[in-house]
């Protein structure tokens, strides 16, 4: 669509290659950037995917350190969310990583 091409054409919205996993991509960045993930996805075939290769930690490194699970990221990185009419409620519950130097909040009111 038309919306689409725009939003990728000013940068807002960055797309994987279609063959490829989309999952790696997005959490990769959000581990190289410190980044939050705002996502109902569980990320359960990732895990998955990660037990399957023998790779029981994310990546080499997160957050420095080398000893990081992928659930205890994701558990420190994922925001789950729910509209309520048009209005965007992030979990009330989410705590972000105790060693996050960036804010949780991703909106501007």
């Amino acid at each position: 669509s038309e919306l689409l091409q725009t939003l990728v054409e000013d940068g807002v919205l960055i797309t994987t290659p279609s063959q490829d996993y989309d999952d790696d991509y997005a959490l990769e960045y959000a581990r190289r950037h410190d980044g939050y993930i705002l996502s109902n996805d569980m990320y359960r075939d990732h895990a998955h995917k990660v037990g399957l290769a023998g790779k029981m930690f994310f990546g080499d490194f997160v957050g420095g350190e080398h000893h990081r699970s992928t659930q205890d990221w994701l558990n420190e990185h994922r925001i789950t969310y729910t509209f309520v009419g048009d209005e965007l409620l992030l979990n009330p519950a989410f705590r972000p990583a105790s060693n996050s130097t960036k804010p949780a909040v991703l909106m501007r009111s």
